[in-house]
């Protein structure tokens, strides 16, 4: 038995369970994730967030991939494992198959958003089969960019791990006999967002991307585990060593670039994790043109998540709704907004259980029914993206001083969130805050 067991791995044991038998309910889910995670290029800066840190190059050709594959479809996934096979085998290195027998993900379309039933949708004929086919085309489309995105990346990044292990003498058969193969797979998968195991079938039930959601914990988990040995002496394991190493190279670039970018534009960077018991939304942000963008990706919506969860000032149960709401299933969140009465964002649910509001009661109005029914199942991009365009609309409207500048920044931004960056708009009592210290 190893001296120091690595915390991941007896955090995977811990997470460990029995797959449940809810296919209906697990269906609602897989439905409500494809439909919410489509029809934009977010696999460049969610699932390759860390990659644009750690390995710029590699980020840059599986960009290039993505976006080919958006607009030509299956065959882009087929050129790249071939392709990657080709130099590997000139290399005398391992080609795709052998990744794949390690463990490395390799799926091309079969992705954690890929939407159900899609087949079906592309053979649709009569009045609606020509539209139903264009959509269904779009939503294939981005689900084969996204796929490749992230297969790319892990050909790569895998590959030039066991370079690097050659590199200081070690032969195949070493890192075969020594498991180290079968490491350098995983560290991949998880830097990409992949994990084996989504939570067990509980994770399908409960969460909006398990797998990415697991991974992003273990790469957290390796990180603190390589920080312990780092303090402590001990010999780094792979799977420590790398997730260190991205997680400082990560944050210390996307903290030394809103710095610096923040210090140019002559705005103060807000160091605060916390303010007033919460998660601070605008922690590390760089404020330009009406918009705060955060250079942190998805890791500042674990952070959130976590300081929900942790937070001293509120109940247990009222942390643990607040962590969850972000994270939550389609049901899970259908479960919440109705039992609340009302969305992470405020709006109303259509029905209420706990929600006290006169003005709306038990059961909401059928304006309100539809938004959120259309809301529900609108992609998470062109609904962002609508809401910068009449968030710009409505200052110009209303005659909003800097209207002109924030409706430059909405398309900014709007292309920004496309690609799967982390971007909100400032409120109007912000850039009055902000004129008046200008001027005063």
């Amino acid at each position: 038995v190893p001296e120091y067991e690595p915390l991941a791995r007896a955090m995977r044991r811990e997470l460990r369970t029995e797959k449940l038998t809810l296919p209906g309910l697990k269906m609602v889910n897989r439905i409500y994730r494809a439909l919410k995670a489509t029809g934009d290029f977010s696999a460049l800066f969610i699932h390759g967030h860390v990659a644009v840190y750690r390995h710029p190059t590699l980020w840059v050709k599986a960009m290039k991939v993505s976006i080919k594959a958006m607009f030509r479809g299956e065959g882009v996934a087929d050129e790249l494992v071939a392709k990657f096979d080709r130099e590997a085998r000139s290399k005398q290195l391992f080609d795709s198959t052998m990744w794949a027998k390690f463990g490395l993900r390799i799926g091309g379309a079969e992705t954690e958003y890929a939407i159900p039933g899609m087949q079906r949708v592309m053979e649709s004929r009569g009045v609606v089969g020509k539209p139903l086919r264009a959509l269904g085309t779009v939503a294939d489309r981005a689900n084969i960019s996204f796929g490749v995105m992230g297969d790319s990346l892990r050909l790569q990044w895998a590959q030039n791990l066991l370079m690097g292990e050659l590199r200081k003498g070690r032969t195949m058969q070493q890192l075969y006999d020594s498991g180290a193969l079968r490491e350098i797979a995983n560290s991949a998968n998880r830097m990409t967002g992949w994990s084996d195991e989504g939570f067990g079938g509980i994770g399908e039930v409960l969460f909006f991307a398990p797998r990415f959601l697991k991974a992003r914990i273990e790469q957290l988990v390796y990180a603190a585990e390589g920080a312990g040995r780092l303090v402590s002496g001990k010999k780094q394991t792979r799977e420590s060593k790398d997730a260190l190493e991205a997680l400082v190279v990560m944050m210390g670039l996307a903290t030394g670039m809103t710095e610096i970018i923040n210090l140019a534009l002559g705005n103060e960077t807000d160091r605060r994790p916390w303010v007033d018991g919460r998660p601070n939304p605008n922690f590390y942000t760089i404020r330009f043109l009406g918009q705060d963008y955060s250079l942190m990706g998805p890791e500042i919506g674990l952070f959130h998540a976590i300081s929900n969860l942790l937070n001293p000032s509120r109940s247990w149960h009222e942390n643990v709704m607040s962590a969850y709401g972000s994270l939550a299933s389609g049901a899970g969140r259908i479960i919440i907004d109705n039992w609340t009465g009302y969305t992470f964002k405020g709006k109303p649910a259509p029905i209420g259980i706990r929600r006290k509001d006169p003005d709306i009661g038990l059961f909401a109005g059928w304006q309100d029914v539809a938004a959120y029914l259309g809301e529900l199942v609108t992609p998470i991009a062109p609904q962002q993206i609508t809401e910068q365009q009449q968030y710009a609309i409505g200052g110009l409207l209303e005659g909003q001083e800097r209207a002109g500048i924030r409706a430059v920044g909405a398309q900014l931004a709007s292309f920004i969130e496309l690609a799967g960056g982390r971007v909100s708009p400032t409120g109007w009592g912000d850039v009055r805050d902000q004129i008046a210290r200008e001027r005063y």
